[in-house]
């Protein structure tokens, strides 16, 4: 709501009357006063006139003053067409009169001597010479009549549009009733023959007949002059009271706003006060927070350690990885230099290719070696070559070895999965930092199922740019062969890591040592492309009369194959 608005000026009494003088009454509808003049006038103008059938007829078809004009301006440009041609004579003819009428007083006088001759016929002369400059000025006083009339019409109008009172609609009434009867004599003797006017002129000069009217215009337009600047003069003191209203009302709202910022000021001083000793809290607490801080920072490393260990001492198997493979190298070493021919080493080189495809292969991989009939522990050794190759060329490789002898443990797919995520943490620790919130020492028990530890073991080998798992398990082979298709789904949890991981865009490649014959090769390529697959076969046993005869260089030949893969 703006602040004209909030003024109620008609709640005013001493401001009633001013505002009467300039505008109608708030909610009136908006006038055309100039109209309701006319209308009024015309009404007025045929009351009075109301046996002049000329008055009627000059006012039919006028809706407005402007109408009313026309018509006039269109007989005088009639009159004045018609008169183009007689223009010079009568101009020439005007200037003789003015000689005449110079010389008026001398001829005069003649006439006096001599009355009985000349009287009559100056008197008829000078009565028409007068005709003519009573005619010529008449011409010149109409224009100039009509000319007054269109200068001062546009003023009326806008007065009118400005003040719609009931005072200016009478003032302006009252003058268009004289305009109209101005109007309404010129055009009829603009409308007369050239005698008639002639005529009209010597009988009814301008003086006589048009300036009472004339006189009568000034006087209406210098009425509705003063109207309006009286009603200009009234809204000008309106707005004077208005803008004192105004001041005032800033004035009170100085005040109240001077109020408000001495209040805020105080409330700023309080805020400042408070946000003072908020601040002085703040630094005690932070000093305290920076002293328990230290103590949580130097604390964490050891919790960390604690937790570490804590985790290991649960997930500790039987026996280590480190010296299941320990002891399968040696054994594999001694059964070497007793038995060995070429069919061992066409074996090698066989699965040195493969290995080769295996190892360059840039996705994730699964690798199956098949153990043949009685070939179980030439296939162990073998699988310990791979773990001995891949751990001497850098890579991350982490194992699963059946040990030598059976221990308390019954094996199963759970404690496979368990070793592997041990030896995932002893070998990368900083694993671990990576999940400060969803790993914990709870994850790690001992009680969880098969399906939690390959969750477990998925979640940590992804985090891993890239790793080897090798996993051989002739005790749980033999502790599960009697059921059917256990192999299969033995490779199926292996192949749920690789996809696993593989969507994590991490690579893992894993070598399966299988045994028996359950497994067929169709259902080994079903479930990949990339999946790699050797058979090793029992090596025929050479007579010891023919062992030493064997020459050095092929035992030397199957490490040079393995060393390949290492460059």
């Amino acid at each position: 709501m703006s602040m004209l608005d909030a003024i109620d000026l008609d709640s005013l009494s001493s401001n009633s009357s001013i505002v009467a003088c300039y505008r109608p009454p708030l909610g009136s509808v908006d006038r055309d006063i100039a109209h309701e003049a006319y209308k009024k006038a015309v009404e007025y103008f045929t009351e009075e006139f109301a046996g002049n059938e000329d008055v009627r007829g000059f006012l039919a078809g006028s809706t407005s003053i402007a109408d009313v004009q026309n018509t006039v301006e269109k007989a005088k440009a009639e009159y004045e067409a018609k008169g183009e041609k007689r223009r010079p004579v009568l101009r020439w003819l005007n200037k003789l009169c003015l000689g005449f009428r110079y010389y008026s007083q001398v001829l005069d006088m003649l006439a006096q001597h001599h009355p009985e001759y000349v009287a009559l016929a100056w008197g008829a002369i000078k009565f028409v010479l007068t005709g003519v400059i009573n005619h010529e000025e008449l011409i010149e006083e109409l224009a100039k009549a009509l000319t007054l009339i269109s200068n001062v019409l546009p003023g009326i109008k806008l007065s009118a549009r400005l003040y719609q009172t009931e005072d200016m609609k009478e003032a302006v009434a009252n003058m268009y009733g004289h305009i109209i009867h101005f109007f309404q004599r010129a055009a009829q003797w603009y409308s007369k023959s050239p005698a008639r006017r002639a005529l009209s002129s010597i009988l009814k000069p301008f003086e006589l007949e048009y300036q009472d009217t004339v006189d009568q215009i000034k006087l209406c337009s210098e009425t509705i002059n003063n109207l309006a600047q009286g009603a200009s003069r009234a809204e000008i003191r309106d707005v004077n009271i208005i803008v004192q209203l105004i001041h005032g009302k800033m004035q009170g709202i100085e005040k109240k706003l001077h109020t408000i910022l001495e209040e805020s000021a105080e409330k700023d001083f309080r805020m400042i006060s408070h946000i003072d000793q908020v601040l002085q809290v703040a630094v005690a607490n932070k000093t305290i927070n920076e002293a328990v801080q230290l103590d949580v920072t130097d604390m964490k490393p050891r919790i960390c350690r604690l937790e570490f260990a804590s985790i290991l001492e649960m997930l500790l198997p039987e026996t280590r990885p480190e010296n299941i493979l320990r002891k399968c190298t040696s054994m594999a070493i001694a059964k070497r230099r007793h038995q060995i021919s070429a069919e061992y080493f066409r074996t090698a080189a066989d699965i040195a290719k493969a290995l080769d495809l295996w190892v360059s292969t840039t996705s994730s991989s699964l690798f199956i070696l098949r153990s043949g009939p009685r070939a179980s522990s030439t296939t162990r050794d073998h699988a310990v070559d791979i773990i001995n190759y891949l751990r001497s060329a850098q890579h991350k490789v982490f194992w699963i070895l059946s040990p030598p002898s059976q221990g308390d443990l019954e094996p199963s797919i759970s404690n496979i999965l368990k070793s592997l995520v041990f030896q995932i943490i002893q070998h990368e620790p900083n694993v671990l930092l990576r999940f400060p919130e969803t790993l914990n020492a709870s994850h790690f028990l001992p009680n969880r199922n098969e399906s939690e530890w390959l969750d477990l073991l998925c979640l940590l080998v992804s985090r891993l740019e890239k790793c080897f798992l090798i996993v051989e398990t002739e005790d749980l082979y033999q502790a599960s062969r009697q059921r059917s298709g256990w192999t299969q789904e033995f490779l199926q949890v292996f192949q749920r890591l690789i996809n696993s991981v593989e969507a994590s865009r991490s690579l893992v490649k894993v070598l399966v040592v299988t045994f028996g014959n359950d497994l067929s090769l169709s259902s080994i390529q079903q479930g990949s492309v990339h999946n790699f697959v050797a058979t090793i076969q029992q090596p025929r046993v050479i007579p010891l009369r023919l062992r030493r005869k064997l020459p050095r260089s092929k035992s030397r030949r199957y490490w040079q194959q393995l060393s390949q893969h290492k460059s």
